[in-house]
């Protein structure tokens, strides 16, 4: 390693990927689908939607983690 940090936007997999591991993705997950849907808006427009998406799932858990103290049932 050289030392010098290089930030590099997430995938189109890896953000579909968490937003399944947190239950937040309706779709099927398959390289197929994120395909039909890239090629629908647009790549970019796509991994953007997705990139939205997985803040707004995680702005909800969040805010809803403040609601309740740790270890109270919701």
């Amino acid at each position: 390693m050289d030392g010098v940090y290089r930030d590099e936007p997430a995938s189109v997999d890896q953000l579909a990927g968490a937003l399944a591991s947190l239950g937040m993705y309706g779709g099927d997950n398959t390289t197929t689908e994120h395909a039909a849907e890239a090629q629908r808006l647009s790549a970019d427009r796509y991994q953007m939607h997705l990139a939205n998406s997985l803040l707004g799932a995680v702005q909800v858990e969040a805010m809803l983690a403040r609601a309740w103290p740790a270890g109270t049932p919701r």
